[in-house]
């Protein structure tokens, strides 16, 4: 029983994604109730000897008071340490989406090009801007990137834009890409007439901004 229970914690820890310094707390937890149980047992040796109120303290007893007070401890580090993991997966899914933004770019310009959006306009050219925000979804917790782009366009032949001046005018806007189930991908959807930063204004309610750099420990 002891070894199943030592298993199922380590298969808790490896699933908490716990850092070296939350398992050096947690192993010192360890040790206080190794420490703390040959002291309880020698007072209750002594205890049981003078036996007040006919009362008796067996080694099932003081493991279970050991195990309780391990188990709230538990319960006191299990919401830093989710917090802690969910920062770790942010930190993990923006690195990824640097790695893989030229990709995404990419998968971006092919699915926007083949939309028909806008109507009369053909996409000619995505001018990528360093500047990329990151929120997450109020509703689904979907973590959502705004990445600023310049689209250029030009009139189809025939088509209701033709003689439209204006069509030529590079449009600054924003292209979303979802992180989803650990991977980034993209539907080809833009916000025109916006940057990165404007869409999270105006977007609030629906996404909270989330900081592109988490520093490990953060509150």
């Amino acid at each position: 029983m002891e070894q199943l229970c030592l298993l199922g914690g380590r298969q808790l820890l490896e699933s908490l994604m716990i850092d070296d310094d939350w398992l050096a707390v947690l192993c010192g937890l360890r040790k206080v109730g190794t420490i703390i149980k040959p002291s309880l047992t020698a007072r209750c040796v002594s205890w049981n000897r003078t036996r007040p109120f006919g009362m008796d303290l067996s080694s099932t007893q003081i493991l279970t008071v050991v195990c309780l007070v391990c188990i709230a401890a538990a319960g006191a580090l299990w919401k830093p340490l989710t917090r802690r993991r969910r920062e770790h997966e942010i930190r993990r899914a923006i690195q990824t989406f640097r790695v893989r933004r030229e990709q995404l770019e990419a998968k971006f310009f092919d699915l926007a090009s083949s939309s028909g959006k806008p109507r009369g306009l053909r996409w000619l050219e995505c001018d990528w801007l360093d500047q990329v925000t990151f929120g997450r979804a109020v509703d689904s917790g979907l973590l959502t990137a705004f990445a600023g782009v310049n689209i250029q366009f030009e009139a189809i032949e025939d088509g209701d834009m033709e003689e439209v001046e204006a069509v030529g005018t590079i449009r600054d806007a924003v292209a979303i890409f979802h992180f989803h189930r650990g991977v980034w991908g993209t539907g080809g959807k833009a916000l025109f007439n916006m940057s990165p930063n404007d869409a999270l204004v105006r977007l609030e309610g629906q996404f909270v901004p989330v900081k592109a750099d988490i520093p490990s420990g953060s509150p």
